[in-house]
């Protein structure tokens, strides 16, 4: 059987989503410090890996103490460069 050839579905600013070993998961990647990706975790659809980045706080310093107010201006900064990725992606 032949192996399946892995290709960037998607990518993003510090993170790219990857076709899976398999039919039916997505995998994500962030980039890290030394520039390289690493995996992140399966998501079922490309739609669900991005809304990962979001809700598992991703992109956010988990080092600083926010309140409620910045912490949601903080999401909302997030989502907002979501938005560019796709946006970017589609103007291709």
């Amino acid at each position: 059987m032949a192996k399946k050839r892995i290709q960037v579905l998607f990518q993003g600013d510090g993170y790219r989503i990857m076709s899976g070993d398999s039919d039916y998961n997505v995998t994500l990647e962030l980039l890290n410090e030394k520039g390289k990706y690493s995996f992140f975790g399966y998501y079922e659809t490309i739609t669900k890996a991005l809304r990962g980045l979001i809700v598992r706080d991703v992109f956010i310093d988990r080092a600083k103490t926010y309140d409620v107010k910045t912490y949601l201006d903080e999401v909302e900064r997030v989502k907002e460069q979501i938005y560019q990725d796709i946006e970017k992606h589609f103007e291709h």
